[in-house]
């Protein structure tokens, strides 16, 4: 009583499918429909190229090939001022490489009624309609237009109203990108969203008045956008009264743009150089930073390719230099010898509060051979808070108080007092330093300091490292970035525990940085006092070596 139909196929032969995301195609004469198409490979990962049977004479096609490897594309059609048409079409997808003869029908969705009548699914409605009550182009300021990497691209945008049209535009962006992906805590339990910091998208959500003829949107190009063609589609979106609703949308024809690295580097000496281990004079690269119209960050140069275990040299190039000189100073204590295969690469960060996200300039093959250089003497302790008053001033967030404590102190004249639940501040003006495995000049490992605390189950000092709070960021997977004491939990969801027991009396606490967390930026310092009455801190001190906190503070 039953007919079945039964399909077999090769899977070693490389195959694809492709979708279109509607079933029916409406372009208003002298505007753009945006359709969006799916592919689903197997074994098949060149291009694919689309072709519409029937299609009415006139009608622009734009993103009818599909990338390698692309499995998301974007397909445009303009129609041209001239007479309304319908009719059905049929859209089809080929394989461009020679030795992959593959030809697939593209289907829509599946729907209650294809799933009785399957070749209704390989039939697309298509009609160019009356004019709409808007239009939109969208006018690129040169031929070779590209996307800068960690910048903006203005792009400037023309509206034709019909008469009497009232209503803002919406814009927003479509690309072929699919959106990477981060780990987030919500709830104390990981969770996968979307990472739009690494993501093409708009400034804002741009909204057009209804007198404006022209405007201009930006769009943020993340730094490290791998370097292809990329679609993208720019949809106006007519508002009703309510100013949410979408009465009208139209869209611009897709344009494929590439990205580009908005700065690079070029030697102006010998690309080999001798570096020494320890202080004294040594040698250096020297070079230049040619940087595109519009870039005005600062550069870090620097080494990249270096064996485990070394620590780079860097130097910032401020926004409005141009020339650089690294000098090529290693801590004391380097392995001695000729590095091979080592690059000079400059950097910039877009985003100071997310410094894992930079744009990479091209590299320089480089080599140095690393000599005995001079030992460094006893390099004294940075202090961050002793006898200063000025500093609990500094701490100016939190939902807690800090107040001088002058009568109840570990070492020198005050400490600083903390009621729950913190006080902090993310940028203290006598941080941004850097802490490394082998700390060069003005770099630093060690951590010292003392705390006590009245009442409650915990106390905990928390380091805001590269602009951020907590695990993340550049450090080693898994850091905390805090320190805690006491028999309560980990605070704020995750923290070092230095010791089950609460300091009652003032405890001297030394940890190993980098030991701890990895190599990152010390921006800002939390004061927490959990719960209780309150908390005391006191004697903060950084040093290169545990061995250096036993030298004479400054």
């Amino acid at each position: 009583d039953f007919v079945y139909r039964i399909v077999v196929r090769d899977l070693s032969r490389p195959e694809f499918s492709v979708t279109l995301g509607t079933d029916r195609i409406n372009i208003p004469v002298g505007g753009t429909q945006l359709v969006p198409v799916t592919a689903n490979r197997a074994g098949y990962n060149g291009p694919i190229e689309l072709a519409i049977n029937g299609l009415p004479t006139g009608i622009q096609l734009a993103g009818q090939v599909l990338a390698p490897g692309a499995t998301t594309g974007l397909l445009t059609l303009t129609a041209p001022a001239g007479a309304p048409v319908f009719g059905r079409v049929t859209v089809v997808a080929r394989a461009t490489d020679p030795q992959v003869p593959v030809t697939r029908i593209v289907r829509v969705a599946e729907t209650n009624v294809s799933k009785l009548q399957s070749w209704l699914r390989e039939e697309i409605g298509l009609a160019v309609t009356e004019p709409g009550p808007l239009a939109v182009a969208w006018t690129p300021a040169s031929a070779d237009e590209k996307l800068p990497l960690g910048g903006k691209l203005p792009a400037k945008l023309v509206l034709t109203r019909a008469a009497n049209v009232p209503g803002n535009v919406r814009v927003r962006l479509v690309t072929t990108q699919i959106a990477p992906k981060k780990t987030v805590k919500e709830n104390n339990v990981d969770k996968q969203v979307d990472d739009v910091d690494r993501t093409l998208r708009l400034e804002g959500t741009p909204m057009i008045a209804p007198d404006a003829k022209e405007a201009v949107v930006n769009i943020l190009v993340p730094p490290d956008l791998p370097a292809q063609d990329w679609g993208l589609v720019l949809v106006a979106e007519l508002l009703a009264a309510d100013n949410n609703t979408v009465a009208f949308a139209t869209a611009t024809p897709l344009r494929t743009l590439q990205p580009i690295v908005p700065f690079t580097i070029e030697l102006a000496g010998a690309p080999a150089a001798e570096g020494k281990s320890g202080g004294g004079e040594t040698g250096k690269f020297t070079g230049k930073i040619n940087r595109i119209a519009g870039f005005t960050l600062p550069v870090t140069v620097t080494l990249a390719a270096l064996p485990e275990g070394f620590a780079a040299p860097k130097i910032d190039v401020p926004a409005d230099k141009v020339e650089f000189v690294l000098p090529l100073n290693f801590p004391f204590g380097t392995k001695l010898g000729e590095l091979k295969n080592v690059k000079l690469v400059g950097t910039a960060a877009p985003d100071p509060k997310n410094a894992a996200l930079v744009v990479r300039s091209n590299e320089l093959a480089v080599a140095i051979n690393i000599v005995m250089g001079e030992k460094p003497p006893g390099e004294l302790a940075r202090e961050v808070f002793e006898d200063d008053e000025k500093f609990v001033a500094l701490l100016d967030q939190g939902g807690g108080q800090a107040t001088v404590e002058p009568t109840d102190k570990h070492t020198g004249k005050i400490a600083l007092k903390v009621t729950p639940d913190q006080r902090f501040n993310a940028a203290l003006p006598n941080l941004g330093v850097k802490i490394r495995e082998k700390p060069g000049p003005g770099e630093f490992r060690f951590v010292r300091f003392a705390w006590k605390k009245k009442g409650g189950q915990s106390i905990c000092l928390q380091l805001n490292h590269d602009g951020t709070w907590g695990p993340g960021g550049t450090g080693k997977a898994g850091a905390k970035f805090r320190y805690h004491a006491g028999p309560g939990p980990e605070s704020f969801g995750a923290s070092e525990i230095v010791d089950q027991k609460l300091p009652e009396g003032f405890v001297v606490v030394t940890r190993d940085l980098f030991a701890d967390f990895g190599e990152f930026t010390l921006n800002g310092l939390a004061f927490a006092a959990i719960d209780g009455e309150y908390a005391l801190f006191d004697h903060i001190f950084l040093t290169r070596a545990a061995a250096d906190f036993e030298t004479p503070k400054p």
